[in-house]
């Protein structure tokens, strides 16, 4: 999966680890299957072009400022949330795993995939999760492409034990938003054009900006619901969305 602020095409960072040496930051399953802790650790990375992206190792946001792409597309200084989560989810066609955790403004968390979280570390500065799915490993990343406003998100299942029958497939909804960076959303505020190009899904603001998807191999299928439930920690409220597969309207 990609989402892309302007295009490009992904590549798979190299491990950039060699001989032993350790990495700088690494946290274990003690910090990252806490929530509390979990949520005090944060990432954050950027493209040298006044976009950035950031979260907490927990997956669930808890500043405003916490998205996967936040561009200064209304220029000269106003940079606005145009990405906000991309929740993935492993499925094997009857049991589902959620790799995400969302807070809601009932102050449930829910699904906590933080739990599934084995390890986080950074790679340099890209941020990287194995999580562990009963015998299988797989491992998530989130890079920005240096001098585009283009971000990343991948997920690659790990050598190991046998999938099982049916196979494991991946699912992964992503939030839209459009909103300045120290602003909230509500329910209404946006409503962008959204239409499939061939392998590509194009999200269209009118008054600011062109948010293209593509996810190679994959099959994306726009959504036009609400998650006015949704909050983070500090009272911000979600979002549009935009699933890859059929999800429950909110």
């Amino acid at each position: 999966m990609q989402a892309l602020g302007s295009n490009g095409s992904a590549s798979w960072p190299a491990d950039r680890v060699r001989g032993g040496v350790p990495r700088p930051i690494r946290f274990t399953r003690a910090i990252c299957g806490d929530l509390a802790q979990a949520e005090r650790r944060e990432w954050w990375i950027a493209n040298g072009l006044g976009g950035y992206a950031g979260g907490t190792i927990a997956g669930s946001l808890t500043r405003r400022y916490h998205g996967l792409l936040i561009a200064p597309v209304a220029s000269p200084l106003g940079r606005r949330l145009i990405l906000a989560k991309a929740d993935a989810a492993v499925t094997d066609g009857t049991r589902s795993w959620p790799l995400f955790t969302n807070r809601w403004k009932s102050g449930a968390v829910a699904p906590a995939g933080h739990v599934r979280i084995a390890s986080f570390h950074l790679d340099y500065s890209v941020p990287v999760w194995s999580y562990e799915i009963e015998d299988h490993q797989i491992e998530a990343r989130i890079w920005m492409e240096p001098g585009a406003h283009t971000s990343y998100a991948a997920w690659l299942l790990r050598p190991g034990s046998d999938p099982p029958e049916n196979g494991l497939s991946l699912r992964v909804t992503l939030l839209a938003d459009d909103r300045d960076q120290h602003g909230t959303t509500s329910v209404g505020d946006f409503a962008p054009d959204v239409r499939v190009d061939g392998e590509r899904l194009v999200l269209r603001d009118r008054d600011f900006f062109t948010l293209t998807i593509r996810a190679p191999g994959g099959t994306l299928e726009p959504k036009r619901d609400w998650y006015p439930r949704f909050r983070s920690a500090d009272g911000s409220r979600a979002r549009a969305g935009i699933d890859r597969q059929p999800s429950l309207r909110r």
